[in-house]
Parts: C-alpha cells; sequence; structure tokens
C-alpha cells in the first residue's frame, strides 16, 4: 500500500474517531487494518471475526461513506 493510501486510511479513521468515544475506537476501529485500496476498493482486515462482526455491524455504512467523501 502506497502512502498517499496510507494517508487516506488515517483520514477515514480519523472522521469516523470524531463519532465514537476514545475508548470504543481504540477498541473497535484501531486494530482494523487497511490491507489494499485500489481501483475504488477498499480491503480491510480485523484482528479477530468478532471485531470484524462488530465493525460491519456499526461502522461499515459509515466508513464506506467516508471512503466515498474523500473519493470525490
Amino acid at each position: 500500500m502506497t502512502g498517499a493510501h496510507t494517508a487516506t486510511v488515517e483520514q477515514i479513521l480519523d472522521r469516523l474517531r470524531a463519532r465514537v468515544s476514545e475508548q470504543n475506537f481504540t477498541m473497535w476501529l484501531r486494530p482494523m487494518e487497511c490491507t489494499t485500496l485500489e481501483d475504488g476498493v477498499l480491503r480491510l482486515r480485523a484482528p479477530n471475526s468478532y471485531v470484524r462482526l462488530w465493525f460491519e455491524s456499526n461502522f461499515l455504512e459509515a466508513a464506506l461513506a467516508e471512503v466515498r467523501t474523500l473519493a470525490g
């Protein structure tokens, strides 16, 4: 992943951070890892299935909205 992609992922996380408590951010969002961002596809990896399911249930739509906003 390029430096630009890393910066984009960090921007997404910063925007999501504003929506949750610091504790929730640290526990649920910070562990998410971006594996690739290319051709408009963002691939994330969670440390385990529990975090993945929580993220999908609670923040997937918000994360997608932020990707769309940043992509213009």
